[in-house]
């Protein structure tokens, strides 16, 4: 199986390396990995933990982690590696870990080659990141590895479970969130108790319900478009406040056409970096990075976007405020959407209509928004802590 898998990785490479002559995207991920990482020198007797995450959503739940070993273990340093250059980008100059790089391909060379590098005393992989070469290297060289928020693999297609079957075995310990919990919602009970001030949230919010877009697509956006447009009217306090998941100049001219007004020109829509005191917009676009989880203590109510195409993002850090969330039909990977459906907390739909009437409904009673504020605040104080059992478990294993 080896053989075959690294042969698929360096297909992959290939193909990648081919298509980011005409994908931003894919350039900048090429770029990244032009000079393999040149690592800090370190002295032997402070050990290295290497953490491993996918992207910026995968490293917010390192983060809790990172934060309860430094706490036990002042002298280790703390390496972060990404797959993609985004949460690089967004994370490097941050001070959260001593080093962050991305992750070459998985080769058995590259693999080899990293390993011997950086020679950690442990690796700990989030969530989904289950890469052959690298933890087969690992296994070689008897170094730890963990794999923690493992989610359960019963929604995964036939290939990827026999994957599975093959890598899971590999890892020293895995921390499933069924039974330990997911360390999001340490890092996410954090959100509420951070101090932030906005002037700009602040004023836009004032005597208004606000509904937050958090990472959304074009799908949520002209489904919120034409709520927006049907009831202007019946809630005239209703704002809107929207993040995209990927926002450029063109994303702003496409919402102002989405919510413009019934004559079709004017528009409600104003963007943070120009937006003007007392405005009387209505529709508020962030086109500023790291607002949105702080932004959300402004709202009321959320939609939160990927639920029409690969899967939902993170809806923790709008209902840890107490905000109901809306989200598409393609929300089976991720736990957290099921058990707040099942307690009435979070709502799943499938089309505008649907949407339409949960919202006109939540709107009108007030009673419920206030009571699914209360049970969301419960529900996530009874879930916290489970970065302390994580760390604890992995300093006995090493």
């Amino acid at each position: 199986m080896r053989l075959l898998y690294t042969v698929l990785i360096h297909i992959s490479g290939w193909f990648i390396r081919a298509a980011a002559l005409f994908d931003t995207k894919l350039s900048r991920w090429v770029a990244g990995r032009r000079h393999f990482p040149v690592f800090p020198e370190h002295d032997q007797a402070a050990p290295v933990c290497w953490i491993h995450c996918a992207s910026a959503g995968e490293f917010e739940q390192a983060i809790p982690i990172i934060d309860t070993l430094r706490q036990r273990e002042p002298k280790w340093r703390f390496y972060v590696s990404f797959f993609s250059p985004s949460g690089m980008e967004q994370y490097e100059k941050s001070g959260l870990a001593d080093f962050f790089f991305l992750l070459p391909l998985d080769t058995p060379k590259k693999m080899n080659r990293l390993i011997q590098s950086i020679q950690p005393a442990a690796a700990i992989f989030i969530r989904r990141e289950i890469w052959y070469n690298l933890l087969l290297t690992l296994r070689n060289k008897h170094i730890p590895a963990f794999l923690v928020n493992a989610p359960s693999s019963e929604n995964d297609g036939l290939i990827y479970r026999i994957y599975l079957q093959k890598t899971m075995p590999l890892f020293t310990r895995i921390f499933d969130t069924a039974t330990y919990g997911n360390t999001k919602t340490d890092r996410v009970l954090s959100l509420p108790k951070t101090p932030f001030h906005d002037e700009i949230l602040s004023d836009f919010c004032r005597d208004s319900n606000v509904l937050i877009l958090g990472s959304s697509w074009e799908t949520e956006e002209a489904h919120t478009a034409a709520f927006f447009r049907q009831y202007t009217a019946q809630f005239p306090h209703l704002k809107i406040i929207i993040a995209p998941h990927e926002y450029d100049d063109t994303k702003a001219v496409q919402l102002e056409k989405m919510f413009s007004e019934k004559d079709g020109i004017t528009s409600s829509v104003t963007t943070y970096t120009s937006y003007r005191k007392s405005s009387n917009k209505r529709v508020l676009m962030l086109d500023k990075k790291g607002l949105l989880k702080y932004a959300y203590r402004y709202g009321q109510l959320a939609i939160i976007g990927g639920g029409f195409g690969k899967g939902v993002h993170n809806i923790a850090e709008a209902s840890v405020y107490g905000l109901p969330c809306w989200f598409g039909p393609h929300h089976g990977k991720f736990e957290e959407c099921g058990s707040l459906i099942a307690e009435g907390l979070a709502f799943s739909y499938d089309d505008y209509t649907q949407l339409e009437s949960q919202l006109k409904n939540m709107l009108s009673d007030s009673n419920r928004l206030h009571k699914i504020r209360e049970k969301l605040q419960q529900h996530y104080a009874e879930q916290s802590r489970c970065a302390d059992k994580i760390s604890n478990e992995i300093r006995k294993a090493l």
